[in-house]
């Protein structure tokens, strides 16, 4: 980071505030059953596992204690050989508030619980967390007499949070029995993708300077984090980069949606292609955009096609961190954003743009005007935000889409569509607006279908898991299309 790395040690009154914080939540747990056996995980309110727990169960058809023991050095406990019937959960611990779960079913083998919150219909909210900071504790930092921000190892990292919607304008907190709260990061956005084609949509979290996070739906409510077998965790290198922006779309059009990622200067801009079987393939370098991207650094960025000709682009807005850069270093402060052109043969090009350098942080897309190309609006830290019309000289078709749900959500997010062209050429897109850093854009999803004029069939996987084909479909429109 050119030298803005600094030394100093976590002071320690943040380490105590931050676990007195702790000790005053109360103590929570995930548990499933599984036949005659109940197991379970007691942990604190952001995922720390709680060993020397006492659990007790009893069963409330007739009061009796069924069990009591403790939670193992792992935060795991297990109370095996129940009969079928509903029973009262009771976790103690020194310290802690204590935790009753009333009314938990032991029926077939599962407890019952509302916790299908991912095939309801109904939208729910996934919010990337940070890190802990304290105005009052923040120490501070300086590269020569020039002061900077603070590297983000001198803050504790957060877990991320999961609210299921109840349907009433209510949401409920489902990041503990979710999964998503067992793992601390210094998360800076989030893209939705269904990497592995199961049907239900996974969530990568792009981390500051510690592992990305791909956390992967396994359904009934749960998800497991496989950032790192799924190879998305570290670069190629085997670093954790300052991830920023993140968009996951399908940039070869085989039908997988692939990954990128803007980060800091030295870093480049990872790029990771979707080989199928559940695992990505790092091409940052052997696709060019690393040459292109390794002297900036990014924050809002998207996988758009600017140019209608059936091959998605690469967007970027960029700008230091620290607006005194010049200060301390050779490098520029203000920069420009960046659009890398998809040559179709697994390498990009640097598009030179005129725009006026500045320090961008977060871009949203969109066809502002109508013309059926893809258009951005990125701000600008100090300034008033920069809106570029997309002005592309092309006489390439192109096809937009927007859904309406009727059984599942009345936007259709999270929909997947197939598009193939009347030359053969075939397409994917999904509906989603979390796109980059801190921004949120349109969610028609937009094909440039390059000289095909028509679209031979539309394919639609709905949220819901309906299915729906239409047939010969002129282009050069906007298209509404209604859940069937």
């Amino acid at each position: 980071m050119d030298g803005t790395e600094n030394d100093r040690s976590l002071p320690l009154s943040k380490k105590v505030i931050w676990w007195f914080a702790i000790a005053a939540g109360s103590a929570a747990l995930f548990a499933q059953a599984t036949l005659s056996t109940i197991r379970g995980v007691v942990a604190d309110p952001s995922g720390a596992v709680l060993p020397g727990a006492e659990v007790t169960l009893v069963d409330q058809s007739t009061s009796v204690t069924a069990r009591t023991l403790q939670s193992a050095a792992d935060g795991s406990f297990e109370v095996p050989d129940l009969r079928s019937g509903t029973y009262r959960l009771t976790v103690s611990l020194k310290g802690f508030k204590r935790y009753v779960a009333d009314d938990l079913r032991l029926e077939a083998g599962q407890i019952r619980r509302d916790q299908d919150y991912d095939q309801d219909g109904w939208l729910d909210l996934f919010v990337v967390r940070y890190v802990a900071w304290d105005p009052a504790q923040e120490p501070p930092c300086t590269v020569g007499k020039s002061r900077v921000y603070c590297h983000p190892r001198y803050y504790e990292g957060l877990p991320n949070a999961l609210y299921r919607n109840n349907r009433d304008g209510t949401f409920t907190d489902v990041s503990l029995p979710s999964g998503i709260a067992g793992h601390r990061g210094k998360g800076m956005s989030v893209a939705f993708l269904d990497f592995d084609a199961d049907g239900r949509l996974d969530a990568l979290v792009a981390n500051d300077t510690v592992p990305n996070f791909l956390f992967r739906n396994e359904g009934q409510g749960r998800f497991r984090e496989v950032g790192l077998s799924a190879g998305i965790a570290f670069n190629d290198d085997g670093r954790a980069l300052s991830s920023m922006g993140a968009d996951a779309r399908d940039i070869d059009n085989d039908g997988r949606e692939d990954i990128f990622i803007t980060a800091n200067h030295n870093e480049t801009f990872p790029l990771f292609r979707n080989l199928g079987r559940g695992l990505f393939a790092d091409i940052t370098c052997p696709s060019r955009v690393g040459r292109h991207t390794m002297a900036y650094t990014g924050w809002g960025n998207g996988i758009f096609d600017f140019d209608n000709n059936g091959r998605k682009d690469l967007f970027a807005a960029r700008g230091s961190i620290d607006a005194n850069l010049e200060e301390f270093s050779h490098r520029k402060a203000k920069q420009t954003v960046q659009v890398l052109v998809n040559r179709g043969d697994g390498r990009f090009d640097d598009l030179p743009l005129t725009t006026r350098p500045a320090m961008h942080r977060g871009a949203a897309f969109a066809d502002f005007d109508g013309d059926g190309r893809v258009d951005a609006v990125v701000s600008r830290a100090g300034e008033t935000p920069l809106v570029l019309r997309n002005t592309s000289s092309t006489r390439n078709h192109w096809l937009a889409l927007r859904l309406r749900g009727r059984r599942c959500n009345r936007d259709g997010i999270g929909a997947m569509i197939r598009v193939t062209g009347a030359s053969g050429a075939e397409q994917w897109n999904r509906v989603t607006t979390a796109v980059g850093y801190a921004s949120s854009s349109d969610r028609a999803v937009h094909f440039g279908m390059g000289a095909d004029g028509s679209a031979r069939t539309i394919e639609i996987q709905w949220p819901s898991g309906s299915r729906q084909t239409l047939r010969d479909v002129a282009c050069d429109r906007y298209l509404a299309v209604d859940e069937p």
